[in-house]
């Protein structure tokens, strides 16, 4: 298994003309997003926080995604903690309500990172590096772990439904998931890879891929993951046209449709294109 790096190239030029400001486009359509506003509409103050923590335990969900993160939108509107032992408090009993497979392991991980208060201030100014490096500390992990990355970036969208400007940081590498690993291999980035399950068994591998892109455009990776998470919610359809068809308007009017149109071939037809000449 191998990187493609003219399709790195090719890529990090796409996104080059998408900018983060486009980017951002489609962080505004993405369902995580619309939850963190959900919370901080109703309790001002606590999306970043409650996003963070959340996302430490956000894997082997028993449902889709989408779904799982309005539940726990609805979860904290309702009972707005304050604080961050409070706040853990809150996550813990939404776990025990939602969660079917490894409740006791996420329990034991929320009960440790309850003691480590001290990364709430990095939430708070928005030290993205800070928070990244002192939540795998706090939990004895490596950094590049999938949910220490991705808990960063549900960090940033608590922050972002709150009104601030932020851009994450370029040395924060993308959380590999499903829809990474398979928009790595529909778009020709990663070459040899079997399998969507080798790919993320594999994910340093598909991270340094995606981090040369972000390099090259320079949209910072955890930005490029959502680009990533909209367009293969759509990898099943048939044609770029039609899943044009299907994103939201707002974000076709944001971007365009002939950006979106390149973009969708790029991510969700390039392999599909090469295996028919």
């Amino acid at each position: 298994m191998f990187i493609n790096k003219e399709r790195a190239r090719e890529l990090g030029a796409l996104f080059c003309q998408l900018g983060v400001r486009g980017v951002k486009a489609f962080e505004d359509e993405d369902p995580q997003m619309k939850s963190a506003i959900t919370i901080e509409a109703n309790c001002p103050g606590t999306a970043a926080t409650s996003f963070y923590i959340n996302a430490l335990v956000s894997y082997m969900l028993p449902m889709k995604g989408e779904k799982y993160w309005a539940l726990f939108a609805e979860h904290i509107a309702s009972s707005c903690p304050r604080g961050w032992e409070p706040t853990v408090e809150a996550v813990k009993d939404f776990t025990r309500s939602v969660h079917r497979f490894g409740v006791r392991q996420k329990l034991n991980r929320l009960d440790i990172i309850k003691g480590c208060g001290e990364v709430e201030g990095f939430i708070r100014t928005g030290d993205y590096v800070g928070l990244w490096h002192e939540t795998a500390r706090c939990l004895r992990t490596q950094k590049d772990k999938k949910t220490v990355v991705f808990s960063v970036k549900m960090a940033y969208y608590g922050r972002r439904a709150a009104g601030n400007p932020d851009v994450l940081p370029t040395e924060i590498p993308i959380p590999v998931d499903r829809r990474v690993a398979r928009a790595s291999i529909l778009s020709g980035l990663i070459e040899g890879g079997s399998s969507i399950e080798e790919l993320m068994r594999r994910y340093r591998i598909v991270a340094r891929a995606w981090g040369i892109v972000a390099d090259i455009s320079r949209v910072p990776s955890l930005h490029l993951d959502s680009v990533l998470w909209v367009i293969t919610s759509y990898w099943e359809l048939s044609s770029p046209q039609e899943v044009l068809r299907s994103l939201p308007k707002a974000l076709i009017e944001k971007v365009g449709e002939d950006l979106l149109l390149a973009i969708i071939r790029e991510l969700l037809f390039y392999r599909r294109n090469i295996r028919q000449n």
